[in-house]
């Protein structure tokens, strides 16, 4: 995957409810998967606590992305 010099990047992102606050996602870009599909859920006591909480995933996807910033321009 190209990703320099890209004018423009789509992604899919695909959410199946499974039960109570339980969701499924699975991120895809030009239909090629990233990763393998994972679970979110709520904590208890309102939801399941069956995946990590949907603030958790935010602060690990800026902590990834600030880290990968700073590794990349560390390299350059």
């Amino acid at each position: 995957m190209q990703m320099r010099d890209q004018d423009e990047r789509r992604f899919t992102v695909q959410l199946l409810h499974r039960q109570n606050y339980q969701f499924v996602s699975q991120a895809s870009e030009d239909g090629v998967p990233h990763g393998q599909p994972y679970v979110s859920d709520e904590p208890d006591p309102v939801g399941d606590n069956a995946g990590p909480s949907t603030p958790a995933l935010l602060a690990t996807a800026l902590g990834h992305c600030l880290s990968a910033a700073l590794m990349e321009a560390l390299r350059h």
